[in-house]
């Protein structure tokens, strides 16, 4: 029941629907109705202009009509195709596709290369096969080589007789030298390759340029019989370049450039006044003698005489720290010659501090299979002077100080009984890690000390050199701010002598095999 119920409904609206679009349909007003025959004519015009036929276009010129095509068709007469001249090249017949499995072949190698199998394919250069001029003529010296290329246009000499060489007769000689080049062009050809004229249809442009004079006439008042053609002249436009800007007397861009700027608020002629400008200049030149009164040598002088004379002298940070002992701190001029590395030993061995003190590093190689190096560390036993591999390292060593910079990490030493403390820089670090037992075949070895050579010893010198004033008289170091530097500090004070552990002839330096 309620289907039949809805479907009644429907019904009657539908129905209701339709009376109400009759009535509308009838009731239209006149501007309703205007607009809708508007309409309609505008879709009539549409259609008769879609269902017409499309004017032909022109034929292309003929021999009959255009002169260009009259001489190219009088020099094909013995051809057996029939030629039609056109100055693009032919159409693909196919338009373009891609080939294969395409980006997505390249991408998952799908495409199959060709690879070369041998090394005579593989190292093969492919020549290109070519005509010697390639269409184009060549200068004789690009290409010299004996049957490589003809010149052209190159003289072509005739080799002289034997009675030709002799005499030399060139006035009767008969075989003179000729002159070999390109067969000139015939003259209908040449004038098809280099065609200045119109390549349209010339008949229907000559009707056109008549039309052209026979107006020109009329406008002038000037009759046919009095008509001279030196007279009349058609204005013709000038189709070249022409530029608003560069033909332009006085160009607007260039006009009033000063102030131009990408911020229209910012001051261009912000001037300062003299006495502005000399109040700067003296404030810079003050600075400049304030800052090398501070840099002079009589201010840095000073400063260490005020440094000297401070009674109380405070730490920088710890303020309850108090001075206990003050002692010159003064470059180490015995040990000053040789070179002071620090090492660094990642897992230490059981060892005492006497054979740790003298233990040498030796063996130093480059590991089999590794870029690291490697080392033994020999030490002595209590029972016996030989020395021993103790533990095998890898060696590393890393460098403290940069090219051209000054030495920040030195070795201090200090002598609480005498009163002194010297200094000495360090320029490398020896790293050994990877401590493991050493090869079972090493043989112990025993250790004395040799003379320094005459070249080493002149080596060491100079390097002292920077901290003795007599080695450097010798090497002749002229510096003699530093010389007297260092003849203060070598008499001034009370210096204590200490001896030199590295010198060959001093108690120290025997046979023993103690380290230093």
């Amino acid at each position: 029941m309620d289907v039949d119920a809805d479907n009644e409904r429907h019904k009657r609206e539908e129905r209701e629907r339709q009376r109400q679009r009759r009535e509308r349909r009838a009731n239209k007003s006149e501007d309703q109705k205007r607009k809708e025959a508007r309409r309609r004519e505008i879709n009539r015009k549409t259609l008769e202009a879609q269902g017409k036929v499309k004017k032909p276009q022109p034929p292309p010129p003929t021999a009959d009509t255009s002169k260009f095509q009259a001489l190219f068709k009088d020099r094909t007469k013995g051809f057996v195709i029939e030629f039609n001249f056109r100055n693009a090249a032919p159409r693909p017949p196919v338009g373009p596709c891609f080939v294969g499995h395409g980006i997505d072949g390249e991408l998952n190698d799908k495409w199959t290369k060709y690879m070369a199998n041998n090394a005579v394919e593989a190292n093969y250069a492919w020549q290109l096969h070519a005509e010697p001029d390639l269409g184009v003529p060549l200068a004789p010296s690009a290409m010299d080589i004996e049957g490589c290329y003809v010149d052209p246009l190159k003289e072509e000499k005739k080799e002289k007789e034997a009675y030709d060489e002799l005499f030399d007769d060139d006035e009767i000689d008969e075989k003179k030298e000729t002159k070999k080049g390109l067969p000139p062009l015939h003259p209908d050809d040449e004038a098809l390759v280099n065609w200045k004229g119109s390549m349209g249809d010339t008949a229907t442009e000559e009707i056109k340029r008549r039309k052209d004079m026979a107006k020109a006439k009329y406008l002038k008042g000037i009759t046919a019989s009095s008509t001279n053609q030196n007279q009349i002249s058609l204005a013709k436009k000038s189709r070249g370049f022409t530029s608003r800007v560069l033909d332009e007397d006085n160009p607007f861009f260039m006009k009033k450039t000063t102030y131009l700027a990408n911020d229209p608020t910012q001051r261009v002629h912000d001037f300062k006044s003299l006495a502005h400008t000399k109040q700067q200049a003296a404030e810079e030149i003050e600075q400049k003698l304030e800052a090398n009164k501070l840099s002079g040598k009589e201010a840095i002088e000073k400063s260490f005489e005020l440094a000297s004379k401070t009674v109380h002298k405070k730490h920088p940070t710890k303020s309850n720290v108090e001075i206990v002992c003050e002692i010159p701190l003064l470059p180490d001029d015995i040990t000053w010659g040789h070179n002071f590395t620090q090492v660094v030993l990642d897992s230490l061995p059981k060892l005492k501090q006497n054979q740790l003190e003298s233990a040498y590093i030796a063996d130093v190689n480059k590991g089999a299979g590794s870029l690291r190096m490697e080392c033994n560390l020999l030490a002595t036993d209590e029972s016996s002077e030989d020395y021993n591999p103790i533990q095998k390292y890898d060696l590393d060593i890393v460098g403290m100080k940069e090219e051209d910079a000054p030495h920040s990490n030195f070795l201090f030493i200090v002598d609480e009984d005498n009163k002194t403390a010297t200094y000495h820089p360090i320029t490398s670090r020896v790293q050994l890690s990877a401590g493991r037992p050493p090869a079972s075949n090493i043989v112990p070895r025993f250790i004395k000390k040799r003379k320094l050579e005459d070249y080493e010893i002149e080596v060491m010198e100079k390097s002292m050199a920077d901290v003795d004033a007599d080695l450097a008289k010798k090497y002749g170091i002229e510096d003699e701010d530093k010389m007297d530097q260092l003849n203060g500090n070598e008499n001034g004070g009370n210096a204590v002598k200490r001896s030199n552990p590295f010198d060959a002839g001093s108690d120290s330096s025997d046979d023993s095999d103690d380290g230093f």
